[in-house]
C-alpha cells in the first residue's frame, strides 16, 4: 500500500467518523426536540391516542384513551376510540357525542365559524368530523333516523367536498326514508360522481319515484 493510498484511506475513515458524530448529534437533537414538544399535554395526549390506534389489545386501547383524556379532555379521537370499543350502541353514541363536544372546544368557536364550508381542509377539524360521522352512523343504528339525517346534513354543510365519503350513506338514507328533495339537492352537489354505489342509489331513487307516480 502506497503512502498516497494510506492517506486516502485515513481521509475516508476520518470523514466516516465525522459523519457518524454528526448523525449521532442530530439524532440526539431530534430526540430532545421531540421530548420538548411532548411536554405539552395536548401533544402527550395525541401520542397516547396514536399508540392506542396501533395496539391490538382492546383493554390497552381503552386504557390509553382514558389516559389521553386525563391529559387533555378535548381529545376527540380518544372519545372515538372509546366509542368504537363499546358493546352497545347507546354507550357508543354517548362517546361519539362527547367526542364532538370535545372536538368543537378544541377548534374554538371563532375558528369553528370561520372554517365552515372548508372543514377537513384544516387538520384541527378532523377529529371533530370523525366523531360527527360516527355519531351520525350510530344514530341510524339506534333508529333515530331524523337525528341521523340532521348530522349527515351538517357534515356536508361543514365540508361540501365530503373528504370522508359520508355522502354514500347519507344518500341511501335519504332515499330509503323518502327524503327525495334533500336527496336531489345532495346529488346536485356531486353531479360528476359516477361510482357504483352512487349510481345504485340513483336507480333506487328512480324506482321509488316511479312506483309513487303509478
Amino acid at each position: 500500500m502506497t503512502l498516497a493510498h494510506v492517506a486516502v484511506v485515513r481521509n475516508i475513515r476520518s470523514v466516516v467518523y465525522a459523519s457518524k458524530l454528526v448523525i449521532r448529534e442530530n439524532t440526539q437533537s431530534i430526540k430532545v426536540n421531540f421530548m420538548l414538544r411532548l411536554r405539552n399535554k395536548k401533544d402527550q395526549s395525541s401520542a397516547l391516542v396514536h399508540k392506542a390506534f396501533n395496539t391490538n389489545s382492546i383493554q390497552e386501547r381503552l386504557d390509553l384513551a382514558k389516559q389521553a383524556l386525563k391529559l387533555y379532555p378535548n381529545n376527540a379521537d380518544a372519545y372515538i376510540i372509546l366509542a368504537e370499543n363499546q358493546n352497545n350502541y347507546l354507550s357508543a353514541a354517548e362517546y361519539y357525542k362527547k367526542g364532538m363536544e370535545a372536538g368543537r372546544k378544541d377548534i374554538g368557536e371563532k375558528d369553528f365559524e370561520e372554517f365552515k364550508g372548508h372543514f377537513w381542509g384544516f387538520h384541527e377539524t378532523r377529529p371533530f368530523m370523525r366523531a360527527k360521522a360516527g355519531y351520525a352512523a350510530i344514530l341510524y343504528l339506534l333508529e333515530q333516523y331524523d337525528e341521523s339525517i340532521q348530522e349527515y346534513a351538517e357534515i356536508i354543510e361543514l365540508n361540501p367536498n365530503d373528504n370522508q365519503g359520508v355522502r354514500y350513506s347519507y344518500a341511501s338514507i335519504l332515499v330509503n326514508h323518502r327524503k327525495f328533495e334533500a336527496y336531489e339537492k345532495l346529488r346536485e352537489l356531486f353531479d360528476d360522481e359516477g361510482s357504483a354505489m352512487w349510481l345504485f342509489t340513483y336507480v333506487a331513487f328512480h324506482s321509488y319515484t316511479l312506483f309513487i307516480s303509478i
